[in-house]
């Protein structure tokens, strides 16, 4: 009988919410419907297949105590303080997992539509490929500017082809030996990431997509707030304790 591997999930929690412009104090913690963000994604993980071990990467101690206190789950909580960039914070999670972790999850706390079959399937999707990530592909028209659309001003404008191009989301789920020597050379060499794959591109070693058909937005902005609130409110059976 094949013992099955040892599997983590890194939530990421630390974020500022700047971009909230103070309308949510704490994106995580803000209550949609009567569950925050931190909520949703605990039962989701409650309702894996195989519960992983739980890394939660909080920003200060007084966050800490207010997202222990929102947890709500009986599965039990490795707790982390996070660094100044998302790669800080990832890192410092990476290091307190056991060696003995074959797969980790890491996702980020502002998208609590992901849905654990999705979650399920990219644990197994990692064990074959090394990695493996939800994303979708880019519909959108892109432009490349040369100005700054922001100052007022017209400026020129270049199309770019969108074929081949996917957005990435979260979770991205990892081979846990490879993806922490590809995080150790990432640190090392102060590389800029906006998310963990672009630590994985540097091993050169392929990554299974898996196409996301369900809404699993970031939540940045109050725009995103107010988008997030109306869908909960048409989807009760997400928030139904």
């Amino acid at each position: 009988m094949t013992t099955p591997s040892k599997r983590a999930f890194i939530l990421l929690a630390a974020g500022s919410s700047r971009r909230m412009e103070d309308v949510v104090r704490d994106k995580i913690l803000h209550r949609y419907e009567g569950l925050s963000p931190l909520q949703l994604l605990g039962k989701t993980i409650g309702q894996l297949r195989q519960t992983p071990e739980i890394v939660i990467v909080y920003r200060d101690s007084s966050q800490k105590e207010a997202l222990a206190k929102a947890w709500g789950q009986t599965l039990p909580v490795l707790w982390v303080q996070g660094g100044r960039e998302r790669r800080d914070s990832v890192w410092a999670a990476l290091q307190a997992l056991p060696s003995s972790t074959s797969l980790v999850a890491i996702h980020d706390g502002a998208r609590p539509l992901v849905r654990p079959e999705q979650i399920d399937e990219l644990y197994e999707r990692t064990a074959e490929h090394g990695a493996a990530a939800l994303a979708h592909q880019v519909r959108d028209s892109l432009k490349m500017v040369s100005g700054d659309p922001l100052s007022g001003t017209a400026t020129p404008l270049k199309s770019l082809p969108r074929e081949g191009l996917w957005a990435m989301e979260t979770p991205q789920v990892f081979d846990f030996p490879e993806i922490t020597k590809a995080y150790a050379g990432a640190i090392c060499r102060k590389l800029p990431l906006t998310d963990d794959l672009g630590a994985w591109e540097t091993t050169g070693k392929p990554c299974y997509l898996l196409p996301n058909r369900h809404p699993n937005p970031k939540i940045t902005t109050p725009a995103d707030s107010e988008w997030l609130e109306s869908y909960l409110r048409s989807r009760k059976d997400l928030v139904t304790k």
